[in-house]
């Protein structure tokens, strides 16, 4: 029987993403380092990273990725965890199926996933300006947390479609006022009463 609770290395721990956007993992880097040793170890005390255990005693991350990242990259080694699901038992085919048809893994890394071709650790997680700048959207305007599964893959892929990587790269708060407005337009629409996006459009 594996517990639910339990703690786990996280140079054990499996990605089900392709991508982290880095600077959004330096900035959570930032933040630990601004944090006490006692504000460290509360944080980690009380923080559950969402796992599915896989065949042959895998784990794999379903949340969280940022995060994990910048405290293993901070010399964290072992965290907290909390079980999720445990498809250890079907073949690692069905394994992956059963990810999917579950919604464990997003929609734009299902070629991926299917072929078996994810990273196999945090350290090779790929970066994705996009991602890092859906965070930055959503701490400036205060966004709430988003319900919709996936929703910040979905907004990044969409702002991929129309922003220019060299506007991202070269001139970032362009692309922010332009990210915003296009979150707003697109996904927003003053459901939110408590989000700023609105200031943009």
């Amino acid at each position: 029987m594996i517990p639910r609770d339990f703690e786990i290395e996280l140079n054990q721990v499996r990605p089900t993403q392709s991508t982290v956007g880095y600077e959004e993992v330096e900035m959570k880097r930032r933040e630990w380092r601004a944090r006490s040793q006692q504000e460290k170890a509360r944080h980690l005390n009380r923080h559950w990273f969402p796992i599915v255990r896989g065949p042959e005693r895998s784990s794999y991350l379903l949340d969280g990725h940022h995060l994990a990242c910048a405290l293993q990259q901070e010399g964290v080694a072992v965290v907290n965890a909390r079980l999720v699901d445990d498809l250890s038992d079907p073949p690692l085919d069905m394994f992956r199926r059963a990810m999917e048809q579950r919604g464990y893994i997003n929609p734009f890394d299902r070629r991926l996933w299917m072929a078996g071709t994810l990273p196999r650790r945090l350290a090779d997680l790929g970066d994705d300006p996009f991602r890092s700048l859906v965070a930055k959207v959503r701490r400036r305007n205060n966004c709430p947390k988003i319900r919709e599964p996936f929703a910040e893959f979905r907004w990044a892929n969409f702002l991929r479609g129309h922003i220019e990587p060299d506007t991202l790269a070269k001139s970032p708060e362009k692309a922010m006022t332009m990210a915003r407005r296009l979150i707003w337009e697109n996904f927003c629409c003053r459901e939110f009463l408590g989000c700023r996006c609105f200031q943009a459009a």
